[in-house]
């Protein structure tokens, strides 16, 4: 009978064995694993179908182990908040200039300078979220587009 715990058990070892490190990686992995089973069992397919299907398209150790030697993972992470962290700085230099001007401006009406104020923070609230998905975007892209070439 099909153990799915034990199954995906077998299948951290073989990653380990294979070379795929360090703990943080493998657990970030095992979560994709277990999602990916989740959805296809949500989509009607049984524990084993649904289990042999993610780690097929997850990949093995060898496939796996170039992405994260050196720290090629962590690399891309630290640029890809680098990059949101410079959006992040640029917008809340653009929505603090908006806020300043509004309130420091002697001739805009109260009412206008309190739209002002909440127009800036939006802005300035959107830009970051926007900037930080865009950063973590590239971030999975690269790594996707890493992994179609060594399918090739």
């Amino acid at each position: 009978m099909f153990n799915l715990e034990r199954e995906i058990e077998n299948w951290r070892r073989g990653m380990l064995r294979g070379g795929v490190r360090p703990a943080e990686v493998l657990d970030e992995l095992e979560s994709h694993l277990r999602e990916d089973i989740e959805r296809k069992m949500k989509s009607g397919l049984s524990e084993q179908p649904a289990f042999d299907s993610a780690i097929q398209q997850i990949g093995n150790a060898a496939a796996l182990k170039p992405e994260f030697k050196n720290g090629k993972a962590k690399e891309e992470h630290a640029v890809s908040i680098a990059l949101a962290a410079a959006a992040c700085l640029v917008s809340l230099y653009g929505g603090g200039f908006v806020i300043y001007w509004s309130v420091i401006d002697l001739q805009t009406p109260p009412g206008e300078k309190y739209r002002a104020v909440a127009l800036g923070c939006f802005l300035l609230g959107t830009v970051m979220v926007l900037s930080a998905s865009y950063a973590e975007f590239l971030c999975i892209k690269n790594l996707m587009k890493r992994r179609a070439l060594k399918l090739k």
